[in-house]
């Protein structure tokens, strides 16, 4: 009886040291250095890119946003190369119906060129599901698509689909700013609460 309160033990012991044991810098893990944390991920960076100086005169740039689970802004909106702007609101937003509006040419181009940035056209078609690396289950969805220089990219973007890390960092960097800044312009309209 004694033989197996020992053997449990040890398997307990051993169990539990292998379940502590982190991978550190050098890529061995021992129970002995189980405190230490894991070395971090470095966050992704953009490349740089070039960005045009001259708006693309068959611009259009469309996006809308879903349901949540919450009082998120429902709408679509499209802005095109000559700064005119045809928004819909469907619900939480202050306009509920069409409205429209227009920005600047200068606006339009810092639009056109965080698109350009984050390398837009390179981007997968769709962000939830398998190329997803962790979702929360309460977000909306957007689809968002630029037509410029006859070319157009569609990109259906889970908003919850965040990186594995602590700090749920949004995937992949750089779309989900894009997407709040083109949100952004709805707002300054006073469209958006």
């Amino acid at each position: 009886m004694m033989f197996r309160l020992i053997l449990l033990i040890l398997m307990a012991a051993t169990t539990f040291a292998c379940t502590n044991a982190v991978s550190v810098p050098n890529g061995s893990a021992t129970p002995g250095n189980a405190a230490t944390p894991a070395a971090k991920k470095p966050a992704p960076t953009q490349p740089e890119r070039e960005i045009s100086k001259n708006v693309p005169a068959d611009l259009e740039i469309t996006i809308s946003r879903g349901a949540c689970y919450g009082t998120c802004p429902q709408f679509s909106m499209s802005i095109k190369a000559d700064g005119s702007i045809e928004f819909n609101g469907e619900e939480f937003t202050e306009t509920v119906g069409k409205a429209s509006g227009t920005i600047t040419p200068a606006d339009v181009l810092r639009v056109f060129n965080k698109f350009e940035k984050i390398g837009f056209f390179e981007l997968e078609d769709e962000y939830s599901g398998k190329n997803c690396p962790n979702q929360a289950t309460d977000q909306s969805t957007t689809n968002i698509s630029v037509t410029a220089n006859g070319n157009t990219k569609k990109i259906r973007h889970y908003t919850g689909c965040v990186e594995n890390d602590e700090k749920h960092t949004p995937y992949p960097p750089g779309l989900l700013d894009l997407e709040n800044k083109i949100q952004d312009i709805a707002e300054s309209k006073g469209w958006i609460k």
